[in-house]
């Protein structure tokens, strides 16, 4: 089968997007199907590529025509009307894998959206939790996301923490890492002086540090910046508890996976898909309880016992690489028959 990948943002750039596409084009190779990547994203400047696919970063029309015709499928990697605009010149079948929301929760919808739910109608929609699926207003089979469990595997764990909490993410609002400050400030003074490590960089990250050192805690917590995988997987294997705080719904939320691999504890707020994520083996706090449940679910999880290898191994186990890939070959060889 010939597959034309089509994912907004790609490696170099790093996050969940990229991660999935990469992982997804990795496997549909390795069981033997073609595969091409088109993306916005340009080539690194300074090393060389890493992709086992062939990647044409920024095609224009013509570029992105002549990939249509050579493809048998056509999947986005979330909605992209931009590198679809060629498309009904040279239909192919087409799925599209729902990253995000197509309205994001607090925002008016605008002129383009009726263009993107007109678009759905042409395709065959992919949802990837159960809450993205809700939100659309299409029909959508929900196949979750994976995480790299060749290098987040699950056997990894952590013989020996060398501190207690761990906050993986952009430095943004919506990620919650104010909120977490917040819940280490009302633990110290309850006697739970606990140490924390927060890993990622984006612009609130000044106004982060300025709120650590006015809680008193700048000996407590640590700033590592943004990190590679590698030099992930090691920081969450020196931790006990990850906390996954996002104020924002999260539609999926890959680093509690990632987490529970490397040995973590996993607390995530009750938004989107995060609940769906860790399941039976982490825990979900409220929003709505602000600080005060976020300090309560801390508590809690480092109070109580690590979660059963066993019960996390089994709950991993559907989020396998290998595993998602099939899943979608099995939606792509459904339109083609």
């Amino acid at each position: 089968m010939r597959i034309l990948l089509s994912s907004y943002s790609y490696a170099p750039a790093v996050g969940g997007l990229e991660t999935v596409s990469s992982l997804l084009a990795r496997e549909w190779q390795k069981l033997g199907h073609e595969v091409r990547v088109v993306t916005e994203t340009p080539a690194p400047a300074n090393t060389p590529e890493e992709c086992t696919a062939p990647v044409f970063r920024r095609p224009g029309f013509c570029a992105l025509t002549r990939h249509l015709a050579w493809c048998d499928v056509f999947f986005q990697n979330n909605l992209s009307l931009r590198l679809a605009a060629a498309w009904p010149l040279c239909p192919r079948p087409w799925v599209t894998a729902h990253q995000t929301w197509l309205i994001h929760p607090g925002t008016r919808p605008v002129w383009y959206h009726s263009l993107k739910y007109a678009s759905l109608r042409l395709g065959r929609s992919v949802a990837i939790s159960r809450a993205i699926s809700a939100a659309l207003p299409v029909a959508a089979s929900v196949i979750p996301n994976p995480y790299d469990a060749t290098l987040f595997n699950a056997t990894s764990t952590n013989a020996a923490p060398v501190r207690d909490i761990v906050f993986v993410g952009r430095l943004v609002s919506d990620k919650g890492a104010f909120l977490l400050v917040e819940a280490l400030s009302l633990l110290h003074r309850n006697g739970a002086p606990h140490t924390a490590t927060i890993v990622g960089a984006g612009p609130e990250e000044p106004r982060l540090r300025d709120a650590v050192q006015a809680a008193g805690l700048a000996t407590h917590v640590n700033f590592t910046g943004s990190l590679p995988p590698g030099e992930v997987l090691a920081v969450l294997r020196r931790h006990s508890l990850l906390v996954v705080p996002s104020l924002w719904p999260e539609p999926f939320g890959i680093v509690a996976l990632e987490g529970l691999a490397a040995g973590c504890r996993v607390v995530v707020s009750d938004g989107g898909g995060l609940p769906e994520v860790v399941g039976d083996v982490g825990r979900v706090f409220a929003r709505a309880d602000g600080a005060d449940g976020l300090a309560s679910a801390v508590r809690e999880a480092l109070a109580g016992p690590a979660p059963d290898a066993e019960a996390c191994a089994r709950h991993l186990a559907r989020f396998q690489p290998s595993l998602i890939a099939r899943d979608y070959l099995k939606v792509f060889e459904g339109l083609l028959a």
